[in-house]
Order: C-alpha cells, then structure tokens, then sequence
C-alpha cells in the first residue's frame, strides 16, 4: 500500500506542470469568458514557466493530488475486493459479457472513489488556474457539480479500455499496445475532461456546458490542451519507470524477495559440509600416523586421500557431475550486491544452470533437509507461544526461506524411490519432513507411517512449498 502511494503520489507530482499547463489551456475560453473577455488574468498565468512550475499554488495542487491518491488507495482497498467477488468475471464467460462485467467493476470502484475524492479534484484544478475557492470545506462528490459527468466519462474511458484489449493484444505486445491504449483513451475522453471543467467553474449543467463550448468557440475548444495531456501521460510512465528501478533495487538489498541470498547460502553450506568431512579425515588419518610412526612406515599422502575418500567421506550430498560441483563452488563465494543481483535476474543461461543445480537429487536433498529445520524451528515457535503446535496454514513459504530455482518449474524426487514427483509448481512434505511421490504415499497410507524414518503421519496434513512465480 505504501510503495504503490508513494509511487503515483511521485509520478503526478513530477507531471503536476504538464498537467496545469494542460489544464490552464483547457479552461482558457471559461477563463476569459468569466472574464468579460480580459484576457490580462490567462496571460499572467502563462507569462513565465515558473507562474506554473514552482509557485505557491502549484504546490497546493500536489497536495490535493496526493489526498486524491490517498483516498483513490484506500477505497480501493476497502471496496475493491467485495465488489470483484460480487461481480465475480469468469473465463469461461463470453468475450462481451467479461468486458462488461470488467466494466462494470472499474466503473462502481471508481464511482465509490470518486464519491468521496471528487472535491480534492475540483480543489486541484481551481488552483491549477490560479482561482482561490471560497469555500474550502469538504464535501461528497455527487453534492458537485461535474460528478455526473466524470462517471460518464469512467464508463466510456473503461469500454475504450477493456475493448481495445481484445482488438490489440492477439496482435501486439504488451507494452506497445498498453501504451497505445493510455494515450488514445487519453485524447478522446479529453472533451469530457474540459465539460467537467467548465462545470468546476460556471455550475452549469452538463448539456449547456455542451451546448456553450461549441456554439462559441466550436468543437476544436474541446480538445484543447489534449497534447498536454497526452504529455502529462508519458511523464508519468517515464517517472514510474524510474520509481520501479530504484525501488526494486531497494527491496532486492532490503528483502531479497528472489531469495537469491539464500541460494547463495545453500552453496557455501554444501562447501562447508565437503571440505569439513575432508579435512576432519585427513587430520584424524594423520594424526593416527604420528602418533605410531614407531611401529608403521610412513603413508604417502595420496594414499591418506584413497582412504579418505573411499571409507571416510559421507557422500549423501556429493555432486557427481564435475562442471556442476565447480558451478557450487563458485556461486559459494559470489558475494553479490543490490545491482548484481538484477543482472542474475536477466542473466538466462545463469538462469539455466540454477534449475539444473536444484534439480540434482544430492542438493536437492540437502535443500529439503533445510526446509525441514525451517518447519522444525516454525513448529518449535508455535509451540514456546501458544503451548501446543495448531498450525492453521499448510504453506510454509515465506520470505526468510525464499530461493531463487532459476525457473517457475522445478522437477522434484521422491526420497524413497528417488522417481521424478509430477507437480513441478510445489514440493510437498509430510509432517516427518520427507518428500514422497503419489505411489510412495499410497504404499504406506495404512500404516499411516514415514517410510523413510517410521515416523507416525498426522491424518490428512501436509506442508507444501510454493516455487515462486518470479523466479
């Protein structure tokens, strides 16, 4: 909620001068009107770029702007939701029915936003022209004029919208035709816009403020301004692109939501574990030789690692494939910062070679091992705070023990038999902690016990870990 507020409130802010340029050129005919055609106040306002970047009013616009943005946020969060469920769009409904229920969802969250944010509108754009209301107290927005025709104007901005999705996207990419959306919705509802504006000012109705604008100044007045706007619109892409960069950057350095920290963790363990049992060995083995060197001759060193690794070794977590133990060995000492991580991110063939690494069953065992002591302390928790272990969620995700698999499908193996699971989106545990596949399960249902560690199975409970959708 506050990364997506400060985002938008950072985006209008910095595309506030494009807007009350825009806005300044769109109620230039009102102005002077009002005026009894002295054009001495529109030209004062657009006699220096500061009179509308960095005056006194400007800055009053941005905060009736960023209340708008604090209530748009919080009726969406209030409201939106119940409305979805209500409303309830399904994909299996027919193309004209799902745009008119998509529609009509966006139109009743946005009336409800606009029923208690349309006075902080109507305060923004009389101080984008320099007119000081006289009453500055808050109101609903269908007490105000111009509330009818903003509602208008959302219905046909929403059909323009979800319509043009269906004609564009089987034929261009996202982006492109997204953007071709935004800018086009924004140039024909603008004649809406300025009506809505004349309103602001005059109180008129909706119909003669129609009839006023075309009889006296022609239809071309209600596009006034319309570049303007069109150029308020890329601002605020370009600044929200800009928001995203860096906030990613933040929340990679602060949350390390790809889990790739604990990727990295994972690799520097598995280091640790191999080069422990080796030198543990090898300083027991020799050890033995010196204190017996009386009564044996002396051992050559290769033969000290025959026997190290032939007898001594434990190798339930050894990776047998060499260029993969060398892949281990290097992540295990990549220390990566906020702006490397991004570039692993886009990196595919770094991609690659993660999946391929989950996928090895030795440190894929030594990963499950490690999930089961982050279930182990979990259950430990609850019980040092409640007394006894009710768990109440069977997902056991969270951002602590996030990874990063280099994909969205990873090709999980039974601990038992060690054949391929067919869920490739999760890997499921039962409560001893091991991983077993559907005809492993089966075999031992009856006896309702682990056949790996003969531990007794709680009836119909099992742990699942979601492999992330951003990996």
């Amino acid at each position: 909620f506050v990364f997506s507020l400060c985002r938008s409130a950072f985006c209008h802010s910095a595309a506030m001068p494009m807007h009350r340029y825009g806005t300044i050129l769109q109620c230039k005919n009102t102005l002077i009107e009002m005026d009894d055609g002295d054009v001495t106040h529109f030209e004062q306002l657009m006699s220096s770029w500061r009179n509308i970047v960095v005056d006194q009013n400007s800055a009053i616009a941005v905060k009736y702007r960023t209340c708008l943005l604090l209530t748009s946020h919080a009726t969406a969060a209030v409201f939106k939701d119940r409305v979805k469920r209500r409303i309830n769009v399904q994909r299996t409904d027919k193309r004209h029915i799902r745009i008119l229920k998509r529609v009509l969802f966006s139109t009743v969250t946005r009336v409800i936003t606009f029923s208690f944010g349309h006075w902080f509108t109507t305060m923004q754009s009389l101080y984008c022209i320099d007119k000081t209301p006289h009453d500055a107290q808050w109101r609903f927005g269908f007490t105000q004029s111009g509330f009818g025709t903003l509602c208008v104007t959302t219905i046909l901005d929403q059909l323009l919208w979800y319509s043009s999705y269906y004609w564009f996207a089987p034929f261009l990419s996202k982006p492109i035709h997204s953007k071709i959306r935004t800018y086009a919705s924004n140039f024909l509802i603008h004649p809406l816009y300025t009506i809505m504006r004349r309103q602001m000012l005059t109180g008129e109705s909706m119909m003669d403020a129609i009839r006023a604008l075309i009889t006296r100044y022609g239809y071309r007045s209600l596009f006034d301004g319309a570049l303007c706007e069109i150029g308020r619109s890329i601002i605020y892409d370009v600044c929200g692109k800009l928001f995203d960069v860096v906030l990613k950057k933040y929340v990679l350095w602060k949350y390390d939501v790809y889990g790739i920290c604990n990727t990295l963790d994972l690799c520097q363990e598995y280091v640790h574990i191999v080069s422990r049992d080796s030198l543990l060995v090898h300083g027991w083995v020799r050890e033995f030789i010196a204190q017996d060197q009386k009564r044996h001759p002396y051992i050559p060193t290769h033969i000290v690692d025959l026997i190290v690794n032939d007898f001594y070794h434990e190798k339930q977590f050894d990776i047998v494939d060499t260029k993969m133990h060398k892949f281990v060995h290097r992540l295990s000492k990549t220390r990566l910062d906020a702006h490397q991580q991004s570039t692993f991110l886009s990196d595919g063939q770094f991609q690659n070679n993660v999946k391929r690494l989950f996928e090895n069953k030795k440190f894929q065992r030594m990963w499950k091992n490690r999930i089961h002591s982050e279930m182990q302390r979990r259950q430990q928790r609850h019980i040092d705070d409640i007394g006894c272990f009710n768990e109440s969620t069977s997902t056991i995700n969270n951002r602590y023990n996030c990874y990063f698999f280099g994909s969205k499908n990873i090709v999980f193996y039974c601990d038992l038999c060690e054949h391929e699971i067919d869920s490739k989106r999760l890997c499921r545990f039962k409560t001893c902690g091991h991983c077993l596949c559907a005809q492993c399960r089966r075999k031992f249902r009856v006896k309702r016990k682990c056949g790996i560690c003969k531990q007794k199975w709680t009836r119909n409970k099992n742990y699942y870990y979601l492999v992330p959708k951003f990996s």
